[in-house]
């Protein structure tokens, strides 16, 4: 077996009574591209972090996040936070059953390969208003701490710290985002670690 064959043996395709995989934090990446993505922050793929509330059909498929100057952010078609995902290449992504589909969908989720370009269609969640867009895969430099902000409330300054990875550029990213935040004296901080995957033990 290829170490991701055995990978996947060992790992359990059972889904919760919610219909959620009952293994939710495991992956595995090639080695090359994990030092890349942990070191640097850099990773193939279009910027868009996706969430699956549900990953059988029918399928829901959503953009969670979108990283500022990538290829998702870049488009004409504004793709934001919460647009669900209904065909990909073609292929309904929200109730095709077929055995191929997953591998399908999976390989234009997440691309390996730099140039790789696929079609999705997506619908706003709100007017059901469909959005088609072609992605092409890039190397992205995510940033692991996106968005710092002090908001003032009654009660004093609130800090907001989004941090979406334990990775090495973030050790710099933190200390400059807790310094603005010391600065501004927030008296409490909301620490958003939603889309937050992981990764080194020094870092957290």
């Amino acid at each position: 077996f290829e170490t991701a064959e055995y990978f996947d043996l060992l790992k359990t395709n059972a889904n919760t009574a919610s219909g959620r995989p009952k293994d939710n934090f495991h992956g595995s990446l090639d080695t090359a591209a994990y030092q890349r993505l942990s070191n640097d922050g850099v990773s193939i793929g279009y910027g868009v972090i996706w969430t699956l509330p549900a990953a059988s059909p029918p399928r829901d498929i959503r953009v969670a996040l979108v990283e500022p100057g990538s290829p998702a952010a870049s488009t004409t078609v504004a793709l934001e936070r919460g647009l669900r995902v209904i065909e990909i290449d073609g292929v309904d992504a929200v109730n095709d059953g077929g055995e191929s589909t997953p591998d399908l969908l999976n390989a234009a989720l997440y691309p390996e390969t730099e140039g790789e370009t696929h079609t999705f269609v997506f619908a706003d969640p709100e007017t059901d208003e469909r959005r088609p867009v072609t992605l092409t895969a890039e190397s992205v430099t995510y940033q692991p701490v996106p968005s710092t902000q002090v908001i003032n409330t009654p009660t004093g300054p609130v800090g907001y710290l989004l941090f979406t990875d334990h990775i090495a550029t973030a050790e710099r990213a933190l200390f400059d985002a807790v310094s603005t935040l010391d600065s501004a004296e927030v008296k409490d901080l909301v620490l958003d670690l939603r889309y937050n995957g992981g990764g080194f033990l020094d870092i957290a």
